[in-house]
């Protein structure tokens, strides 16, 4: 089954710019158990690729790897602060059945992802 790329109508402000992932009947969604925190930073850029893997917890699955860039944050003194051009680091953004999700540990979780324009 082929991987599909989503989007919403634009006039959805809150998706706007933004991509979800499904495979067959199921939608993705990146997890901080599989990913660094701060899932808002990534920006999925490329291809994605399934894979079928047998998670220690879930059992057998089949995850979407999707190339992506994230944010370098840097550790600002203050709320706000003068504009610096920022960096991305590239990073691989791992995709897990939403169904599955929060069932290993707490952390975050995201169905729709920013869009890096691949």
């Amino acid at each position: 089954m082929p991987v599909l790329k989503w989007q919403a109508n634009p006039n959805v402000k809150s998706a706007y710019g933004k991509v979800a992932f499904q495979k067959g009947p199921f939608i993705y969604a990146a997890e901080e158990s599989d990913n660094e925190s701060a899932l808002h930073l990534y920006h999925v850029k490329g291809e994605p690729v399934a894979i079928d893997i047998e998670d220690a917890v879930l059992g057998p699955i089949s995850v979407i790897d999707v190339p992506a860039q994230k944010l370098e944050q840097t550790e600002p003194s203050s709320l706000y602060y003068l504009y610096q051009k920022p960096g991305y680091l590239e990073k691989n953004l791992r995709l897990i059945p939403y169904y599955c999700w929060a069932n290993r540990d707490t952390g975050e979780m995201r169905v729709w992802l920013n869009d890096g324009g691949e």
